[in-house]
């Protein structure tokens, strides 16, 4: 049934996403000669001339949305994810099929000696190549949302379900349940849960109770058919893991496993050889070496292009505060960075001079009343953040990462929180997984930890481009933003 519903699914989105090279394949060849935007001397190539060579454009395309998983039908994906690929994807094979062509002219028409007058009508605009880019992007991301909400509602509306139960009725499997039920889209039916603790037989969440033991998977699969299983069980219950995962796939039942919080804040390990022994390091991070390099590369860009992007917005946001609160324009602020190292931190200030005369190092808090009219506004739209594309520049903070936060805060929260002080493995950056992910201002501590040290032991250049994508989508108008 389930491989029946995911062929269906390939046949429709594969047909849309053909529709939409298509389309941006003629617009593009429309809007380069006949709409007037682009001065045409010389010869006019017949349309004909490029829809001989479309269907190399329409496979390289296609294998490269294949390359990227964008034909792996997972459930649980993030539109933006989805985006990004869709840009990786469809730039990679624009790419090719120019090349291909420029190799085409040079290569195969001089052997064949059919002359140059041929060789020049043969020849491709490169201004119809980038317009095919942009179109495509803008085409199969359009259709592929139309078809994703389709999906959606017919989802919310009780079709294309996957029945599934949660081995485990703690506090992480319960927070799975909500997740689940909460997010209907991804069509999951939850069952129940298994669990063999006695203090859980009365748990219900959501509608969702305990409908068996983890023994009774093989029952409950032939019963009621189950196809997935999310394994969300506490450190202490895990030897039954193994167990639950051998039975599971002697069913053909789908496995997940959801860590438990202690697990899942950790960075990755490596290992090293000393002369034969193995050394086991578990505070490294991706950030070494190339990886390092390049995200310092791209810092530097971002911040020179933030800061002249924003060249005419700073001095009227100065402007502002002068003329709203008597005071400094700039707030400077020690926090600590990678290695524990403090700086100072460059900020617009939005609240009353010497805030903290009185009060010492507080947090900020909703209706604060330590702002200012104007600071308000500041913080409710991040422009107080902007001058720390100087910290940027100057190497003490990066685009990316984990908030930096305040000495005198580090030194509580790094007695009273395990393994806080592994955030400080990296640079302290403008923004991060956690706040994207909803987790700024006054939330829960644990939980920002949590993201951060995910975003450290998972870090790649493609997900700090996918957290700054976020950033400009969510992070000027998020309600924590006190």
């Amino acid at each position: 049934m389930i491989g029946r519903q995911n062929r269906i699914l390939l046949a429709i989105f594969l047909t849309g996403d053909v529709l939409a090279i298509g389309a941006a394949y003629l617009v593009a060849f429309w809007f380069r000669f006949h709409s007037g935007a682009l001065p045409v001397q010389g010869y006019l190539p017949p349309l004909e001339q490029y829809l001989k060579v479309f269907p190399l454009a329409l496979v390289l395309t296609l294998l490269a949305l294949r390359w990227q998983g964008l034909y792996r039908f997972r459930r649980v994906q993030s539109r933006i994810d989805e985006l990004f690929s869709l840009i990786v994807a469809t730039g990679v094979s624009t790419v090719i099929f120019f090349g291909v062509l420029l190799y085409v002219k040079e290569h195969v028409f001089p052997i064949a000696r059919v002359g140059a007058d041929a060789s020049a009508r043969w020849s491709f605009s490169r201004p119809f190549i980038a317009a095919f880019f942009a179109l495509a992007v803008d085409l199969l991301a359009l259709e592929r949302i139309g078809l994703r909400l389709l999906l959606d509602r017919a989802r919310r509306g009780g079709r294309n379900l996957v029945q599934v139960a949660i081995a485990g009725a703690g506090e992480t499997g319960r927070r799975l349940a909500r997740k689940l039920v909460e997010h209907g889209e991804f069509g999951f039916r939850v069952l129940g849960f298994l669990d063999d603790d006695p203090t859980h037989r009365d748990v219900e969440v959501e509608g969702i109770k305990v409908i068996g033991r983890l023994d009774d998977l093989v029952r409950i699969h032939h019963e009621r058919g189950l196809y997935n299983l999310y394994i969300a069980l506490p450190v202490e219950q895990r030897a039954r893991m193994g167990d639950l995962i051998h039975t599971a796939n002697q069913e053909c039942i789908q496995v997940r496993v959801v860590p438990d919080a202690q697990e899942y804040v950790t960075l990755r390990t490596t290992i090293e050889d000393l002369d034969g022994l193995p050394i086991m390091s578990i505070e490294s991070t991706p950030l070494e070496g190339l990886g390092g390099a390049l995200k310092r590369g791209v810092d530097l860009l971002g911040a020179l292009v933030g800061l002249a992007l924003t060249a005419l917005l700073l001095p009227l946001v100065a402007l502002g505060i002068k003329l709203s609160s008597p005071g400094p324009v700039f707030y400077r602020q020690q926090r600590m960075g990678l290695d524990g190292r403090r700086f100072r931190i460059v900020k617009f200030r939005s609240m009353v001079a010497d805030a903290e005369a009185r009060t010492g190092p507080v947090w900020a808090h909703q209706d604060d009343p330590r702002r200012t009219a104007f600071g308000r506004l500041l913080r409710r739209l991040s422009l107080d953040e902007l001058p720390q594309f100087w910290n940027v520049l100057r190497g003490e903070m990066s685009l990316v990462g984990p908030r930096p936060e305040r000495p005198e805060f580090v030194a509580e929260f790094k007695q009273t929180l395990p393994k806080y002080m592994l955030r400080h493995k990296v640079k302290s950056g403008l923004t991060g997984w956690a706040q994207v992910s909803g987790l700024r201002g006054n939330t829960s501590l644990q939980k920002r930890i949590e993201y951060d040290l995910y975003y450290i032991e998972n870090w790649s250049l493609a997900f700090d481009f996918k957290i700054m994508l976020l950033t400009l989508w969510r992070f000027l108008f998020h309600r924590h933003a006190y």
